[in-house]
């Protein structure tokens, strides 16, 4: 697959693509794939953006997660509160129209939440409710990161 040459003109989604192909992503098939350790968990995904969702979902069923998928707070509200089982991680997007990322936060305490933002900058201004450090990434990020991550927030041992 190509990619324009400027960043610049690449969606978040084709960026996170992107990596993970770069980042040996794409070379797994579905009859070999090892779970990751820390994988097994399920996560609900609250992100705005169609093409990111959807990239994000496939790293985490890669390496073994099961995903729910809301493109707004409210939606991922109403899907955790339909779910069957438990939710194990709430992986969301910073900024979102609605509902923000950390208002869906203070809405869902009991769950470990990690966040997400291709602005940094962005997120820091927003920061009040976590720590850069630990409760964030930045997109884009390879599924190998993001994997490790969520084991982290898990208290898991990482791949």
């Amino acid at each position: 697959m190509a990619y324009p040459a400027a960043e610049g003109r690449l969606t978040h989604a084709e960026r996170l693509e992107a990596v993970g192909k770069l980042a040996g992503g794409n070379h797994r098939s579905a009859g070999n794939c090892r779970r990751a350790a820390g994988a097994g968990a399920t996560i609900l995904i609250a992100e705005d953006d169609d093409g990111t969702r959807t990239v994000v979902a496939r790293m985490l069923e890669r390496i073994g997660h099961t995903v729910l998928l809301a493109p707004d707070g409210q939606q991922a509200l109403r899907l955790a509160e339909q779910h069957a089982g438990s939710v194990d991680l709430l992986l969301t997007d910073v900024m979102m129209p609605g509902m923000s990322g950390i208002q869906l936060r203070q809405r869902r305490l009991t769950v470990p939440v990690l966040y997400m933002s291709g602005y940094p900058e962005g997120a820091q201004e927003e920061a009040a409710g976590f720590r850069l450090e630990t409760d964030f990434i930045a997109k884009p990020f390879s599924s190998t990161v993001l994997g490790r991550k969520i084991a982290e927030k898990l208290g898991r041992t990482p791949a």
